[in-house]
């Protein structure tokens, strides 16, 4: 390990620098810990452009709500402390929101409390600038209604991880970066992580930028919101590195005892009993039928996306740091599928991506030998649509050939997927995992006569 926390591995590097390359961020730090060891950490791009700060593992980034994960293990080290119980009504610390007679501190961890989400900036003159007292947020959050009695549904809200950390320093009559020092940072060693707008002044840390239109824009200094706004559903900044030292202890079963981690990575449940894919900070899942446990990050006005993923029974956490985002829908996708690459070339007799369902054979037959045949240059014109056939000029058919002989033999198909395009075509997708290692995907059009009508290899 050198001394900016970088450990290479050609594999993973490989897979990280093709993610890093698609532009959806200015600066990118990972980190890849398999059975409490660390095999990979690097970093990518810039954490300021201006400065030209290039990014390692040791980066600071703010977190957003990968906080969430935190500030629900200080509450459920509370409870095994016997200073606080999960089915305790909040009145006794809040009591002045919404339904806070009815409401548990179970209620808070699973997202099922029906408090209303922040910080809307439309909705409440919130502060953003400085050092900002939790009181002043639960002030505020005191005047919304809440959106549904307790325990009726889930639904994400950050004020219920605001709640819990005021709870926490009500009950130990501590400040809540205190608190994450001591139970959390100074034990594991984590030197480059903080909270709050304290946290933000770390030497180093990254700057934010917004994505909009594919284009990557900074956020001012002077727009920049203090991460004290985001309390403990969303305020650390921390490094690649220091959270992979977070996920082996959470791995190695070191932060609560076996029944109460049992306790934290189950599902939350309703008043009904119905179970969520929800529980105490982590989103319940699953890739390639491996069992997930992740949460996604984003701190508007103060950094990227970031993304933190466990497979317990691998042994396997993948921790992703950027410090752009935005506010389309599944913005956070790419970082999703570099967890699944990254995932997979770590251990891949573990993980293999499976096919999606309503995948057709006869079509994966089809297309399958159409890559052969590209391949030996030797395209099936007599089972192409005619205009799409017409392209293969001999010049055109070699270049095909060559480039497809370049990647290799396909060691496996897995199906994405299909789609209707209209006037009878639709649009079959195929990730192509090849010999070399890398996995594009092989799109094929076929027309409502069955002939082959389009084809496309995507990076």
């Amino acid at each position: 390990m050198q001394n900016d926390g970088v450990v290479l591995n050609p594999t993973l590097g490989a897979v990280a620098a093709k993610a890093f390359s698609r532009g959806f961020t200015p600066g990118l730090a990972i980190a890849v810990v398999h059975d409490g060891k660390l095999i990979y950490a690097e970093g990518f791009g810039y954490a300021d452009v201006a400065e030209k700060e290039r990014v390692t593992p040791r980066t600071p980034f703010a977190i957003g709500s990968l906080t969430k994960q935190m500030t629900a293990l200080i509450a459920l080290q509370l409870v095994q402390e016997h200073r606080l119980g999960l089915d305790d009504g909040i009145a006794r610390w809040l009591p002045m929101l919404p339904n806070a007679r009815a409401m548990t501190v179970r209620e808070l961890l699973n997202q099922t409390s029906g408090l209303h989400n922040y910080p809307n900036l439309a909705e409440h003159r919130w502060p953003t600038r400085g050092s900002i007292p939790i009181a002043r947020i639960l002030a505020i959050l005191a005047k919304d209604r809440a959106d549904f009695a307790p325990g009726a549904r889930w639904e994400y809200s950050n004020s219920n991880y605001t709640a819990l950390a005021a709870i926490e320093m009500a009950v130990t009559a501590l400040p809540y970066g205190t608190l994450l020092q001591q139970r959390i940072f100074a034990p594991l060693h984590m030197d480059r992580s903080g909270f709050g707008f304290a946290g933000q002044a770390l030497p180093g840390v990254a700057a934010p930028f917004l994505l909009a239109k594919k284009r990557l824009r900074a956020v001012p200094a002077a727009q920049r919101l203090s991460l004290d706004l985001y309390s403990g559903a969303g305020g650390v900044v921390a490094s690649a590195g220091d959270l992979a030292r977070w996920d082996s202890a959470l791995l190695g079963g070191h932060l609560l005892d076996p029944a109460m981690n049992r306790l934290w990575w189950s599902p939350g449940r309703l008043a009904d009993g119905s179970a969520t894919n929800y529980g105490m900070g982590w989103a319940i899942a699953d890739l390639d039928g491996r069992r997930e446990l992740w949460h996604n990050g984003f701190a508007p006005g103060a950094g990227g996306f970031c993304f933190n993923a466990l497979f317990p029974k691998e042994g396997l956490a993948v921790v992703i740091l950027s410090n752009a985002g935005s506010y389309a829908a599944n913005g956070d996708r790419p970082l999703r599928e570099l967890v699944a690459g990254l995932s997979r070339a770590a251990l891949p007799a573990a993980f293999a991506e499976r096919s999606a369902a309503g995948e057709e054979p006869a079509v994966t037959r089809r297309v399958e030998a159409l890559w052969a045949a590209y391949g030996a240059g030797k395209p099936p014109l007599a089972d192409m649509e005619p205009r799409f056939a017409a392209l293969f000029t001999p010049a055109f058919t070699a270049s095909i050939a060559k480039g497809i002989g370049d990647l290799g033999s396909p060691k496996r198909w897995v199906f994405l997927g299909k789609s209707a395009l209209g006037r009878g075509l639709t649009l079959y997708r195929y990730r192509v995992v090849l010999a070399n290692g890398s996995t594009p995907i092989f799109a094929v059009v076929i027309d409502s006569a069955g002939k082959i009508a389009g084809s496309r290899l995507l990076p």
